[in-house]
């Protein structure tokens, strides 16, 4: 395999990248930026994860430390807004201003359909 100058590298080399690819697997999280630490792409990344299933297993072994470690330094209350965020994630109330065009001869008063309006919305929201 040839690298970015296009000069060839061994087997040794490519072993070098990939122990340094897993060692950066534990202070970043991302393939991407696993990859640039190794000035690779992502392609090649998912290429030697496909082809060598031990590098594939260390590199994810590495991952689950990182996650282990923010897991650790993150807040309560963080974390189970990101596990159930339908139960904890942080409300937010946004106020809607409706403007209706004035009806046309013979169609329902203004007023009427504004409040219909309103309820309709004070029903969504709560």
């Amino acid at each position: 395999m040839a690298n970015k100058s296009g000069t060839k590298q061994t087997e040794a080399d490519i072993e070098r990248l990939k122990g340094i690819a897993v060692a950066a697997g534990e202070t970043v999280y991302h393939y991407k930026l696993i990859a640039r630490s190794v000035n690779r792409d992502e392609d090649t990344i998912l290429s030697w994860r496909t082809n060598d299933e031990q590098f594939s297993d260390r590199l994810e072994q590495a991952r689950i430390r990182f996650i282990e470690k923010k897991a650790k330094l993150a807040k309560p209350e963080f974390l189970l807004e990101r596990l159930e965020p339908e139960i904890f994630q942080q409300r937010s109330t946004q106020d809607v201003n409706v403007h209706l065009p004035k009806p046309l001869l013979g169609g329902a008063s203004t007023k009427k359909v504004e409040a219909e309006v309103t309820k309709q919305i004070e029903a969504n929201s709560g």
